[in-house]
């Protein structure tokens, strides 16, 4: 048992990793061009001007994470690539699926239905599910 548990913790994330490969190579979409390309709200922030006006509808950890790839991603020339920003979503989007695991392996032990098994299926459904893009 111990062996399909580490299977399950590393094997669910490669596989993520693997099935969006493809959009390290995919533009900025939508307000992406704004935040990224231009880093207008990185420089502000940096300033001493704070969060400000970062964008028309605060998100707030979408914001914060903004921030974060600006901080950690953009070129001496003041710009930045969709690779960075792209690799940091999967890094977190693979956090919070294997977060989920554990605690859906918690609550199906806890109840006596499937275990380790239902919670893989409910870690995938919620990494693999089409909405999770924007």
């Amino acid at each position: 048992m111990r062996l399909s548990r580490r299977w399950a913790a590393a094997g669910v994330p490669a596989l993520l990793f693997v099935l969006y490969l493809p959009a390290f190579h995919a533009p900025f979409l939508f307000d992406d061009r704004n935040l990224f390309t231009n880093l207008g709200p990185v420089q502000q922030f940096l300033a001493g001007e704070g969060l400000r006006g970062w964008s028309a509808y605060p998100r707030g950890i979408v914001d914060l994470s903004c921030l974060a790839d600006g901080l950690c991603w953009r070129t001496p020339e003041g710009g930045m690539g969709p690779f960075g920003p792209h690799l940091t979503n999967l890094l977190l989007h693979i956090l919070c699926g294997w977060t989920l695991g554990l605690l859906a392996a918690g609550l199906f032990r806890a109840r006596g239905i499937g275990g380790l098994p239902a919670a893989a299926v409910a870690a995938l459904a919620f990494l693999l599910h089409p909405v999770q893009t924007e």
